[in-house]
């Protein structure tokens, strides 16, 4: 599942799974992946990979909005649920978005 809460200017906003996800994303991911960048515990590459979420997301929020807002036990499972999301493991998130045109 995509769906996550992000606390933004002390008001919590909820993101849905994106309709469209560029393929260039998906792509940084498997560069990530191939170069031992992800899974990591390295702040620098998990930066890069919470970047590739907001580019996901169409830029709704930066990186320091990301780390700022997510409620520390969620980190894992949004990184993670939006890595499967990209690599088409969670395909009836995006199918269920396009349905109600989210």
């Amino acid at each position: 599942m995509m769906k996550f809460t992000l606390r933004l200017n002390n008001e919590e906003k909820t993101f849905h799974p994106p309709v469209f996800v560029p393929g260039l994303v998906y792509r940084k991911i498997l560069e990530m992946q191939a170069g031992g960048r992800f899974p990591t515990s390295d702040p620098t590459d998990m930066d890069e990979m919470v970047q590739l979420l907001c580019e996901a997301y169409g830029n709704q929020f930066t990186v320091d909005d990301f780390w700022n807002g997510i409620n520390a036990p969620d980190i894992n499972e949004t990184i993670w649920g939006f890595v499967g999301f990209v690599n088409g493991t969670n395909k009836k998130d995006s199918k269920d978005n396009k349905k109600e045109g989210k």
